[in-house]
């Protein structure tokens, strides 16, 4: 019972184990020791001079709420021709003032390399962008990253640094946060101290079964009846007695002589060695 129980802990233990380990290990590997990770939206291609999201939303792949309350959403982008990109996030209706009268792309949704676009015309070149001081977060260079605030009404803004046209641009999005490298140090950890556990567990199951193969059981005596042989112990053997005495040296004895046709016997001393005659017919 004891050899069963430990064997499923060290089971429990090892698949727990490595589950952490695991997992702990994609996220170092996925993080980084910044604690950010990123996976592409898609690729966007418009011919005006900015492309526009209005009213976003980023699918986390969970409760937003939560993701946002340990970590941070990110926005990144670069430019299929190796430029420098601008994007910037602000108030839906300062970014439409902005662009007024701009030739633009307004995006509906981004799903691979297929994102729709609504085209809008214009033939008016707006400001430098990274001029504008209404943007709550921004940044200019050959990736920037922004970060996302997932509430309230606001639009995202992607130019060319330059202001120039087409815009074609790789979109990403991610979380950054400095508890996520930590924690997958710490799921590493407590995975392999749980497969540690869990070969403790297996070795001490193992020498409960080397134990219980080495004990001798000695099998109890069994109580066995007396035999009416062993109740009545045999009587001695006598020895058989010689038809004659033997006489010691010099001791003379008398024994009954024969004579033929007589019926009387008598007495006769008998000498050492002598042996008594024998009534012939």
């Amino acid at each position: 019972m004891k050899r069963a129980v430990l064997i499923m802990t060290g089971l429990l233990l090892l698949v727990l184990g490595l589950g952490a380990a695991t997992a702990g290990t994609g996220i170092v590997a996925a993080v980084g020791s910044d604690g950010a990770y990123s996976a592409n939206a898609g690729k966007i291609n418009g011919d005006g001079r900015a492309l526009v999201l209005n009213d976003f939303t980023v699918n986390t792949g969970g409760n937003t709420d939560v993701v946002t309350s340990v970590a941070d959403l990110t926005a990144s982008v670069s430019a299929a021709n190796g430029k420098d990109v601008f994007i910037g996030v602000g108030p839906a209706a300062d970014v439409t003032k902005y662009l007024q009268n701009v030739q633009r792309d307004v995006v509906s949704d981004v799903s691979g390399d297929n994102a729709r676009l609504i085209p809008i015309p214009g033939d008016t070149a707006p400001a430098p962008a990274d001029q504008q001081s209404f943007w709550t977060s921004s940044a200019t260079g050959s990736a920037p990253t922004i970060k996302l605030d997932p509430a309230g009404r606001q639009a995202m803004v992607i130019m060319m640094a330059d202001g120039s046209q087409p815009v074609n641009v790789n979109l990403k999005v991610g979380i950054a946060s400095s508890m996520l490298f930590p924690m997958g140090i710490g799921l590493i950890v407590a995975g392999l101290l749980l497969i540690l556990l869990a070969i403790w567990a297996f070795v001490g199951a193992r020498r409960n079964r080397k134990y219980k193969s080495n004990v001798i059981t000695v099998p109890e005596p069994v109580a066995v009846a007396p035999t009416s042989a062993q109740q009545t112990p045999a009587a001695p053997v006598q020895p058989a007695q010689p038809e004659h005495a033997t006489v010691g040296a010099g001791v003379p004895t008398t024994t009954p002589v024969w004579a033929p046709g007589n019926a009387n016997a008598t007495s006769a001393p008998l000498q050492e060695n002598q042996i008594p005659p024998t009534n012939q017919q």
